[in-house]
């Protein structure tokens, strides 16, 4: 009688639990800084210039998955082996869900697949690796009002539509762990101020990467005459 698998990865038409895969390591370090460091001569010590715009920036990061299929005879091993790299190998950068992380996923592209034939034990032990984003995206667009990914120790319940006659001050909250930009859908002409800043809105849907949430509380005034969303998503340091 084998073990349920319980542990699984999904990425694009690959599922590890359906190609009897039992999850046997995960490896997810953190993502390494770009460092910006100037070392003037002269002067004691570096100019450390990485947090310039506020935040640490990171490059992509590495997520290792090492998995083991039992009780297989060898044709059946060489066709999986093969199974495994053409649906992970082909593909560009897509939506990588891992079962450990409930409610996020990364994104990223597989790097490469090392199987180790086991020939003592009839089995295959496959090494996988990943190249993500260095932060995991929420599942659902803050606020969807979908209760059942709604975590009760991390997230905060806040309206993201609105009403506006005139002018309206708002909050939004964003619990994530860097600043995101929203997606911004207007039934009117707008002006949204954020920290000083003006960002001009025409009616429609508009993606403006200058209009950053921080994370935490971020207080907004609204100025026009409509409804105005904001949709996006958390991203998270996991």
């Amino acid at each position: 009688m084998s073990l349920e698998i319980h542990e699984l990865i999904e990425f694009n038409n690959f599922n590890s639990k359906n190609e009897n895969l039992y999850l046997i390591q995960r490896e997810a370090p953190t993502p390494e800084e770009k460092s910006i460091i100037e070392d003037i001569p002269y002067m004691q010590g570096v100019l450390d210039f990485s947090m310039l715009l506020g935040e640490r920036i990171f490059t992509n990061r590495e997520i290792t998955y090492t998995f083991q299929a039992f009780n297989y005879g060898y044709d059946k091993r060489k066709w999986l082996e093969q199974d495994i790299k053409r649906k992970l190998m082909m593909h560009d950068r897509s939506i990588l869900r891992d079962t450990h992380d409930y409610g996020y996923y990364w994104l990223g592209k597989c790097q490469s697949v090392e199987v180790e034939d086991a020939h003592e034990t009839s089995s295959l032990i496959a090494t996988i690796i990943f190249n993500v984003y260095p932060f995991m995206f929420t599942e659902n667009q803050w606020f969807d009002d979908v209760w059942d990914a709604f975590n009760f120790e991390r997230d905060v319940a806040n309206f993201t539509k609105y009403e506006v006659t005139g002018k309206k001050n708002i909050m939004l909250y964003n619990t994530g762990s860097v600043s995101v930009s929203p997606q911004v859908i207007t039934t009117s002409s707008m002006k949204v101020t954020i920290d000083g800043e003006v960002h001009d809105y025409k009616s429609g849907t508009t993606d403006n990467l200058l209009l950053r949430l921080k994370p935490g509380m971020n207080n907004l005034t609204i100025q026009g005459n409509g409804i105005i969303s904001f949709h996006f998503r958390h991203e998270v340091m996991g």
